[in-house]
């Protein structure tokens, strides 16, 4: 918020808050295969509850905004008013160096910029450490293979450099393993390098006229490459000035503190302010009252004042019942075809296509699919294999299950293809399928309420029985009111979701509805940093290691009934664990659940 409330001191009037509520792809509409929640971790997370104290802190900072609107509309830009401070040396400074800091390319400033600026310490052999003047103990270092980036200087081989003055590299002293894949299980020095644009990374050291786009000119106390300077990181020209500033409007002061890694006090207008590095508050000019503090970030007072969450209320499932699908079941059906592509017939209107086949032969069943994420399951003559199942000799009827599960985000195009391009057992193989698809419930819509099925007691099904539907139904407490006719908007701070953990893989609807695509597969995490990570820096960082990506789905509550509300699941597989349905239950939640 810091960065937020500068720009509209500076007279920023409009800024646009991307993604400030998570949210949930319904039906077939997830990309890239399966998880239906997307950001659960902003403000207001994908079950519509607030991410506490994150919602108070910005809901603080936008009301401040909102109660001084009419002074802000009604005077001009306010000019920077320096003020005097005083540093505070004893107080553990906060530093955007505890992770670290990549080098890029920027244009080079018309004055002397600390970020771009570049002190050079001779080491005994003719080598020479390289730091930043806007923080002289950080050096640059090969410890982040990948790109140049800064760590605290400690004299060691990874922060020594030379400069091969005919061919203007910048060389690694310490020789590290080599990144060009010719290269690999070698060591190799390593060169500033330019990839395009303003990206910097650390390459191979190259010769002859593969150099160029590693000539970096050291000129004075500046690093340059075609025009353009090498910059710490998401720093922009450092601000000229004291360091502590204000800007008025009205009787809204922003008061700030925009050094790097100083902490200062400040009297302002009778005040006494302490401020630690890169904060701005903003005063009430009336009353001297601080409306909105960048570098205090509290809970809202009925969570201070609460020794426990809120517990969980769980709705147990009741009046449960299955129906086994038909292997190979489809109302629409296409003849004999040659790697029949998979969303070609469907068009995403079903996940499922059944490819049904002959095949003579023994050992074990393979097949080859078309295209990313498409997952199958294949049945010999009725019976569900795997890769490791030994089929006798003979002539086989074979039906296999392709699932779609959604497409990419990005990078669809007419190359996008999903499904089974061919099949092999032993030294036989086959690419003619027959296809079919909606399946058997799906066809008779076993998931609506309307419709009435002849559920099965489900004291009949197999824990490890695939490719089955499952039937419950629950009430709402009666503590939250539910129109009859359903079609209310979610209460505030109540979200209802269904806990799938005793499931494996497959879809879900609430009263017709189908709220999505459900994997129980446990997430792995390896490395520090989840992704997307860009560079060295850790935007996000793992969490529920070793459980499933998701296991908490969202039920819009406009679909909500209050009672007889009737949840049903198509489980395509048990590949994960036995089925366990005593832990698949409703919940409902009054807090951002924890998912450490």
């Amino acid at each position: 918020m810091y960065g937020l409330a500068r720009f509209f001191a500076y007279g920023g009037s409009y800024h646009n808050s991307y993604m400030l509520t998570g949210g949930n792809n319904y039906v077939l509409k997830a990309g890239g295969e399966v998880v239906t929640a997307f950001a659960p971790d902003t403000v207001i997370d994908n079950l519509l509850l607030r991410h506490e104290p994150r919602f108070s802190f910005y809901q603080k900072f936008f009301l401040a905004m909102q109660g001084f609107a009419n002074d802000l509309m009604s005077h001009p830009i306010a000019r920077a008013i320096p003020l005097n401070g005083t540093t505070v040396h004893d107080h553990p400074q906060r530093s955007r160096y505890n992770d670290p800091v990549e080098l890029s390319l920027t244009s080079c400033y018309q004055y002397p910029e600390p970020h771009q600026t570049w002190t050079q310490k001779s080491n005994a052999d003719g080598s020479f450490s390289l730091s930043p003047a806007s923080n002289p103990s950080m050096c640059v270092t090969t410890s982040v293979l990948a790109h140049p980036t800064l760590a605290n200087c400690d004299g060691q081989d990874d922060q020594s450099w030379t400069v091969n003055t005919t061919t203007h590299q910048i060389i690694s002293k310490k020789m590290e393993p080599c990144r060009m894949p010719a290269n690999k299980g070698k060591k190799c020095h390593l060169c500033f390098d330019n990839s395009g644009g303003s990206s910097m990374d650390l390459w191979d050291c190259k010769s002859g006229s593969a150099t160029t786009n590693q000539e970096f000119a050291i000129d004075g106390k500046l690093i340059e490459y075609d025009g353009q300077c090498v910059t710490v990181s998401g720093s922009g020209p450092s601000p000229q000035g004291s360091g502590v500033e204000a800007h008025i409007y009205g009787n809204l002061a922003f008061v700030s503190n925009y050094l790097e890694f100083t902490t200062m006090t400040i009297d302002f207008k009778g005040h006494s302010l302490y401020m630690p590095n890169e904060t701005i508050v903003m005063m009430n000019m009336s009353s001297g009252e601080i409306v909105f503090n960048s570098s205090v970030v509290t809970p809202p007072m009925e969570m201070a004042n609460r020794e426990t969450e809120t517990p969980v209320q769980e709705i147990e499932l009741t009046n449960w019942g299955y129906l086994a699908e038909e292997v190979g079941y489809g109302s629409i059906t296409h003849g004999m075809t040659t790697s029949p592509e998979q969303l070609n017939i469907t068009d995403n209107d079903s996940d499922y296509l059944w490819y049904m086949g002959k095949i003579s032969g023994k050992g074990n069943l393979k097949v080859q699919g078309m295209g990313d994420g498409t997952m199958t399951y294949s049945y010999v003559n009725g019976k569900l294999v795997n890769s490791s199942t030994m089929i006798e000799d003979g002539d086989h009827d074979v039906d296999i299950l392709s699932v779609a599960m959604g497409l990419y985000n990005g990078g669809v195009g007419p190359t996008s293809v999903k499904g089974v391009k061919s099949i092999s057992l032993g030294n036989s193989n086959t690419a003619d399928f027959k296809t079919a698809w909606m399946n058997k419930g799906e066809t008779e819509e076993y998931f609506n309420p309307a419709n009435k099925p002849a559920w099965m007691p489900i004291s009949g099904l197999k824990s490890d029985a695939a490719l089955v539907w499952m039937k419950a139904t629950f009430d709402m407490p009666k503590d939250i009111v539910v129109p009859s006719g359903g079609g209310a908007a979610q209460p505030n701070q109540t979200a209802v979701v269904l806990d799938l953990s005793g499931l494996n893989k497959g879809a879900v609807y609430v009263n017709g509805f189908n709220i999505g695509r459900y994997y129980l597969i446990v997430g792995q995490c390896e490395g520090e940093c989840a992704p997307p990570q860009h560079g060295s820096h850790c935007f996000i960082h793992w969490k529920g290691c070793g459980r499933p990506t998701q296991h908490l789905y969202h039920i819009p509550f406009h679909l909500l009934l209050p009672t007889d509300n009737q949840v049903v699941m198509f489980e395509e597989s048990t590949m994960l664990h036995p089925r366990d349905l005593t832990a698949v239950k409703v919940n409902i939640l009054h807090d951002h659940p924890d998912f450490d």
